[in-house]
């Protein structure tokens, strides 16, 4: 990698490792100098010290001097947190192998796929949590769609198969709030839970106020 050059920078010197990711120090044609990966680097990413972002900018109209857009910020901070080893999001994101897809390493690429961010309470949600960043598996999503994301998705193993609690409920043919009630409000075993015949109340646990409580298959 040293003397090679990419786009206007020049590798000088390897300044260290990052997630078996190699950080090189490079000198760019204005005379500034950045520190970038090896990856940035060959894909593109990263062509400069930052000097040619003014042109970026005009193109798309989402960051400039004044500020940045919610959508650009977005996006902004989808790539810190999975590619910069120094961010504090790095170990639940690029730390445990999250990627970007190289068709969002240009804004624009990421703009005409996913849109402008619909409001202030919306953010970038992937939808199976262990996936990339890339079209097919990202949404902008609110607070409450991305728990109920995050609970639906989450596995667990029944007699042997594990499954998320979605496809447990399509699997048993119980519908997903009572097996996710069972579970998370009730407090039972994943055995109780599953094999508990439709609007059956556990016998070692007593209904409230004596009430039979009725679950809705």
């Amino acid at each position: 990698m040293l003397g090679k050059k990419f786009g206007k920078l020049t590798v000088v010197r390897q300044e260290g490792v990052t997630h078996r990711n190699k950080m090189w120090y490079c000198a760019c044609e204005c005379g500034g100098n950045t520190t970038t990966t090896t990856t940035h680097l060959r894909s593109g990413h990263t062509k400069s010290c930052g000097c040619t972002r003014g042109e970026s900018r005009k193109r798309h109209g989402h960051a400039g001097v004044k500020g940045h857009t919610a959508t650009y910020t977005a996006w902004s901070a989808m790539w810190n947190r999975c590619t910069n080893a120094n961010a504090k999001q790095w170990k639940d994101w690029g730390g445990r192998g999250i990627r970007v897809c190289d068709r969002w390493l240009k804004f624009e690429n990421f703009l005409e796929d996913m849109g402008e961010r619909p409001s202030p309470k919306h953010s970038l949600d992937r939808k199976n949590n262990d996936g990339n960043y890339e079209p097919g598996n990202c949404r902008w999503a609110t607070k409450a769609q991305q728990s109920s994301n995050t609970r639906r998705l989450r596995l667990i193993e029944f007699r042997g198969e594990t499954r998320s609690l979605t496809d447990w409920s399509k699997h048993l043919g119980l519908n997903l709030q009572t097996l996710s009630h069972r579970l998370n409000t009730m407090g039972l075993s994943v055995e109780e839970a599953f094999t508990l015949p439709k609007g059956r109340w556990p016998s070692d646990v007593k209904a409230p106020f004596g009430e039979t409580i009725k679950f809705e298959g």
